[in-house]
This record gives C-alpha cells, sequence and structure tokens, in this order.
C-alpha cells in the first residue's frame, strides 16, 4: 500500500529510465502474497499495458517482461495454455484481439480463474467491447457475462467493474440486436453473480435509459436489459420494479410506452410468452417453467410444453441466464 501509489507516480515521469525501473518494479510485484496480488492487479495491469504504447523501445520491453512475470503465476492451465495469444492481443490490440477472443470462446474451462488470470483477460475484454466490428462486441460481451461462473469468488471481479461496465452498457445500445440482447444476457449474470449491492447504478440507469434515451435503439435496448436483469433479482424488488414500469405505459414516447405493460398480469404473461418461444429442450423447458411456476404460479402443463428435443448445449445460450445449464465436468464461455 505504501509503495505502489510511489510506482505508478513513477510511470508519469518523462525519463525513460525512471519509467523502466518502476515497471520492472511492478513486474516484481507478481511474486507477492495472492491476497495482496489480488487486491494490486488491477491498478498494475493497465499501467503495464498502457507501456506497449511508449516512445522508447526499452520501457515497451520492460512492459512485456513485466507481464510475462505475471503469466507466470497463472495458476489456470487452460488460461496458461492461452498465454501467448493473451499476450499477443495485449500487445497488438487492434490486430488481436478477435483472435483472442475466439481462443477463449474456444476453449472448455474445468478449473477456476485465479486473480492474476482474471488481470490478463479484463484488458482484453475491455478492448473487445469498444471494438467497431458488432461480432467482436457481442463475443466480449459473452465471456463478460459468463465471468462470474469461472471465478472461484465473485469478489475478485469487483475491482475490474468500472473497466467493463461502461463497456456493456455501451454496448447494450447498438443497433445491432444480436449486440444488445448478448449484452443485455451479460448484464443479467452480473447482477445474478454479484448481487444488487455491488451494482447499485445499473437499475437506475436501465431505467432512465427506457425514459429517456434519445433514440428508439437506445429506449429499446434499455427495456431489453430491464427484463433481463428483472429475473436475477428477487421477487420483492420484481414487484416494486414492475409497479414502478406500469405508468410509463402512458409515457409520451412510443418506444417507452411499448416497452411497458399495461397491467401486472399481462407483464408475466408476456414473459412467459417469450419463455416458451425460447424453449428448444426438455431439460432446460422443464427448469424454465419450474422457475416461473415458483415464481408467478403460472399453470405449467408439461405435457404440451415439450415438443422439442434439440441439443442442450445448441440451446444453452438462447436460454441464458433465466435457466442455464453445465455439463457435469467442463465449462465454456458459451
Amino acid at each position: 500500500k505504501l509503495v505502489l501509489p510511489k510506482m505508478l507516480e513513477a510511470l508519469k515521469d518523462s525519463a525513460w529510465r525512471t519509467k523502466q525501473a518502476a515497471i520492472q518494479l511492478l513486474g516484481a510485484m507478481a511474486y507477492c502474497a495472492p491476497r495482496q496480488l489480488s487486491s494490486c492487479l488491477p491498478q498494475i495491469v493497465p499501467r503495464l499495458t498502457s507501456a506497449f504504447s511508449d516512445t522508447h523501445p526499452k520501457v515497451q520491453g520492460a512492459g512485456r517482461a513485466a507481464l510475462q512475470d505475471i503469466g507466470l503465476v497463472v495458476r489456470n492451465p487452460e488460461v496458461s495454455q492461452l498465454l501467448p495469444t493473451i499476450m499477443v492481443a495485449l500487445s497488438d490490440p487492434a490486430k488481436q484481439t478477435k483472435s483472442a477472443l475466439d481462443a477463449l470462446l474456444a476453449c472448455e474451462f474445468m478449473h477456476s480463474i485465479d486473480a492474476p488470470s482474471l488481470a490478463l483477460l479484463i484488458p482484453v475484454l475491455q478492448r473487445g467491447l469498444r471494438d467497431r466490428v458488432a461480432d467482436v462486441k457481442r463475443k466480449a460481451a459473452l465471456i463478460t457475462g459468463n465471468m462470474c461462473s469461472m471465478i472461484s469468488g465473485a469478489k475478485d471481479l469487483l475491482p475490474y467493474l468500472p473497466a467493463v461496465m461502461p463497456g456493456l452498457q455501451n454496448v447494450l445500445l447498438d443497433p445491432i440486436p444480436d449486440v444488445r440482447s448478448t449484452s443485455a444476457k451479460a448484464l443479467s449474470s452480473l447482477m445474478r453473480g454479484l448481487g444488487e449491492e455491488n451494482l447499485p447504478e445499473l437499475l437506475p440507469w436501465l431505467m432512465d435509459t427506457l425514459k429517456s434515451g434519445p433514440s428508439s435503439v437506445e429506449r429499446s435496448g434499455g427495456a431489453q436489459g430491464l427484463a433481463e436483469v428483472l429475473v436475477a433479482l428477487d421477487d420483492e424488488r420484481v414487484d416494486a420494479l414492475i409497479a414502478e414500469l406500469i405508468p410509463l405505459h402512458a409515457h409520451p414516447k412510443h418506444e417507452a410506452r411499448r416497452a411497458t405493460p399495461p397491467s401486472a398480469a399481462t407483464f408475466r404473461r408476456r414473459v412467459l410468452s417469450r419463455v416458451q418461444s425460447l424453449v428448444r429442450c426438455e431439460r432446460a423447458c422443464s427448469g424454465y417453467f419450474a422457475f416461473l411456476h415458483g415464481r408467478w404460479g403460472h399453470d405449467t402443463r408439461r405435457s404440451s410444453l415439450m415438443r422439442c428435443r434439440q441439443c442442450l448445449r445448441a440451446c444453452r445460450t438462447r436460454l441464458n441466464p433465466f435457466a442455464r445449464s453445465r455439463c457435469a465436468r467442463g465449462r465454456s464461455w458459451s
């Protein structure tokens, strides 16, 4: 706590030797105790990645060596195998971010992600959420949303929320519906994994976007994000938000009116109708309607709903985050 602020301040020095020495010390901090390491890496790694854009080659080399030191203490075997791809993406984000995201999506994780792994992955995801290509943004949002299920403790993700939340919110307002849908599901997964107490500004932002977004696309994105996040909340909170949404039926803007139902019963019927349209397999169907029956008391006649028996993995992304099913041993981003 005493040394780190001094080293971070030294990175702003105009002398390249001062910056090089500070970066080398930051890289050496990778061998600290695990508790100290998890608290320091959110501040260290972004500064090391910024060294890649320095004009002096020795400062750039020191940044790469420091990141390599952090990579040596990664305990997750899947991330260790992907380290060369991740390092290339960190050093050349404009060209290599997409390949790193593809590698992460293709990898099947069987171990929890530790603090050093998370510190190296977050800058890649942050850059992907800011990318111009819609497919890159969608993949980055998908991985970010599934991050809570891949880490050992949700609190490890808290220091990185200021880095990823603005990107997810911007992706939620993207003109392409598929990108907005993936971002909305990612926000719901984060709400479920971290709790509303750790995301206090999300619901007010969604409500404000729904009410007063400057364009119909942004208001639709706010409505979609709010609908996904509602499923991750408890019954009392959902009822309170529904009561707040009902008056929006008389809102002067058409998109805000269309996104809100005239009554709570209508809202529940619309959710049930949407769930029925998304059902793609028997296991997910039974979990879905058991959830709705427990929350709202719907009549869930199983015999009339079990009509599609496609592969569970093929429909898992569509059903996430309402009722995600995982295989017994392996886990993947998708």
